[in-house]
């Protein structure tokens, strides 16, 4: 590999490690707190003022979290959606190792996600995330499992101890 393709692809890598980084906190939050909260119609008018630049005042830290976590994630899917649209990630490789990923963090997200596009009257906001999660769920379809078919496994098939 050359010099020229090592600096082009560093940016890419150190953004990956970044995300990958400050995600995995964000996530555990979420996964721990935002279905529940978004029931809860004081944080949905929180995160809508937040989102349209209204103030807010004495909201419980754990609000704040949760917004900042799920925009985290968003923005980090945004980009990746957007390097995977330029063709500075290669879209299959990627969607081999993460299609699951992303599919699950939609879903996680999606009402979040209309949350704030109804805040913003458009469906602009993460737009490339949302295209990102159409590949990676037709790339699910076609590839339910992303084991090779012809290589041979070292574990026996689950079936075969299913009770």
């Amino acid at each position: 590999m050359s010099l020229d393709a090592v600096n082009s692809y560093a940016p890419i890598v150190t953004a990956l490690i970044i995300a990958a980084t400050a995600m995995m906190s964000a996530r555990r939050r979420l996964t721990d707190h935002l279905d529940s909260l978004l029931t809860d119609a004081g944080f949905r008018t929180f995160v809508a003022n937040q989102f349209i630049g209204k103030p807010t005042t004495d909201v419980p830290d754990l609000w704040i979290e949760i917004w900042q976590s799920a925009n985290i994630i968003g923005n980090q899917f945004e980009s990746l959606g957007n390097m995977i649209i330029n063709g500075l990630i290669d879209r299959d490789i990627f969607l081999r190792g993460y299609a699951w990923v992303i599919a699950a963090t939609w879903a996680r997200l999606e009402k979040y996600i209309a949350l704030l596009r109804q805040a913003e009257k458009g469906d602009e906001l993460w737009e490339d995330f949302e295209y990102l999660t159409v590949l990676a769920r037709a790339w699910i379809e076609v590839h339910p499992n992303s084991y090779p078919r012809s290589a041979k496994r070292i574990l026996p098939s689950f079936e075969e101890h299913a009770v």
